[in-house]
C-alpha cells in the first residue's frame, strides 16, 4: 500500500501532485518503492504482482502497460485491476464526479486548447496500450469491476477489454484473464448491483477467491 505523491496524509503540497499529475508522479513512485524493496531483499524480483482498487486499479492498468519499460531487472508477473480508470477523458465524461476527475486529468477534454493538446491523456493506460501490446510487455491481467459503478463506470473496464480483444490478447487466456461483469451469462462471472465498492458477501467471496487463484497461478 504505497503512499506515492498525490496521496493524503502528508500535507497539502504532497497531495497536490494528484492534480494534473496522474501517471507522472504516482506510477514512478510505485516503481521506485518496488525497486527499493527488491534492493533491500524484502521482495523477490521474480515474484511480483501489482494490484489495487479504484486509484489502485488505475495504477495497476498503468503498471501493466509500462511493465518493464523502466529498464530495471524486474517485471510484474501479473496485474489486478479493480474498479480502475483506463482513460481519463472518458472518466471526466461519465463519472458522477466528472468535474473533480478533470482536475486529476489536468483538464476536461472540451477545455483543450488545440486538437493536438493531449494533456488530459498523458496519464491514461489506454493511450499507452498500443506500444505496450506491440512490445509484448503486458503481464496477465485480472480485471474486476462492479456493474453499477457510478464513480468509475464499468465502461473503463470494457474499453480496456476491447483493446485486448482487438490486439489478439484477449483470446490468450493464459496471458489475460478478464472477469466480465455484464456480458457473460454464467452468474458466477458477474457482479450485478455492485457499485464502486462491493457490499454483497457472495460477490466479495468470489472476488477474493479469484484474486488468490490469479496470484497463485502467476507466481508458480
Amino acid at each position: 500500500m504505497p503512499n506515492y505523491r498525490g496521496s493524503s496524509g502528508r500535507g497539502q503540497r504532497f497531495a497536490s501532485y494528484s492534480r494534473g499529475g496522474m501517471g507522472a508522479y504516482d506510477e514512478p513512485d510505485l516503481v521506485s518503492m518496488t525497486q527499493h524493496l527488491v534492493a533491500q531483499g524484502w521482495a523477490d524480483k521474480d515474484r511480483l504482482v501489482v494490484g489495487g482498487w479504484s486509484q489502485g486499479g488505475y495504477l495497476s492498468y498503468l503498471s501493466a502497460v509500462r511493465n518493464g519499460a523502466h529498464d530495471l531487472d524486474w517485471k510484474f508477473r501479473g496485474a489486478i485491476c479493480g474498479a480502475g480508470v483506463s482513460g481519463w477523458d472518458t472518466m471526466v465524461m461519465t463519472s458522477d464526479i466528472g468535474y473533480e476527475q478533470a482536475q486529476y486529468a489536468g483538464r476536461a477534454p472540451w477545455a483543450a486548447t488545440a486538437k493536438h493538446d493531449a494533456l488530459s491523456r498523458s496519464g491514461s493506460a489506454i493511450w499507452e496500450f498500443r506500444e505496450a501490446a506491440e512490445a509484448r510487455r503486458m503481464p496477465p491481467l485480472l480485471i474486476l469491476h462492479g456493474q453499477d459503478d457510478k464513480r468509475v463506470p464499468v465502461s473503463q473496464a470494457h474499453g480496456f477489454r476491447r483493446a485486448l480483444d482487438q490486439t489478439g490478447l484477449m483470446g490468450q487466456t493464459e496471458f489475460v484473464t478478464f472477469v466480465s461483469l455484464s456480458k457473460l451469462t454464467n452468474i458466477k462471472h458477474r457482479y450485478p448491483r455492485e457499485g464502486h465498492h462491493f457490499t454483497e458477501r457472495k460477490h466479495v467471496e468470489d472476488m477474493m477467491g479469484r484474486m488468490v487463484s490469479f496470484i497463485a497461478k502467476n507466481l508458480e
